[in-house]
């Protein structure tokens, strides 16, 4: 398994024992993939969640949610409310960040605003 793949399972565990709901992994939409897509503990939002993770601590993997990854997110959610699949929820777009550059893995949780629902 690839550091990114385990940082992901991290971040779907972090979020799981949250409350969370697992609705997809690794979701290809058109040219673009979703990390993670989470129905919240509210189950009214669909949570789009970025993973990043680095070995170099948490700024670098802050550093990794540029403003070309955002775009990409974007279109891809675009894609899905086309295709009419976020109707009825809210969404919001989080960032995980995971520094592996200890032991046991460090997360830090970045929730993104909630926007009404579709």
């Amino acid at each position: 398994m690839t550091p990114g793949a385990r940082a992901e399972r991290a971040a779907e565990r972090h979020l799981r024992k949250r409350g969370y709901a697992t609705l997809a992994r690794n979701l290809r939409v058109g040219r673009n993939e979703l990390d993670l897509v989470m129905l919240a503990p509210d189950h009214t939002t669909v949570v789009v969640v970025e993973v990043k993770s680095s070995a170099m601590g948490m700024m670098r993997a802050r550093g990794a949610l540029d403003a070309g990854k955002r775009r990409r997110i974007g279109k891809a959610i675009q894609t899905l409310e086309r295709l009419r699949l976020l109707e009825g929820f809210a969404l919001r777009v989080d960032g995980i960040l995971v520094d592996t550059s200890s032991k046991r893995a460090a997360i830090e949780h970045l929730p993104g605003r909630r926007l009404p629902p579709r």
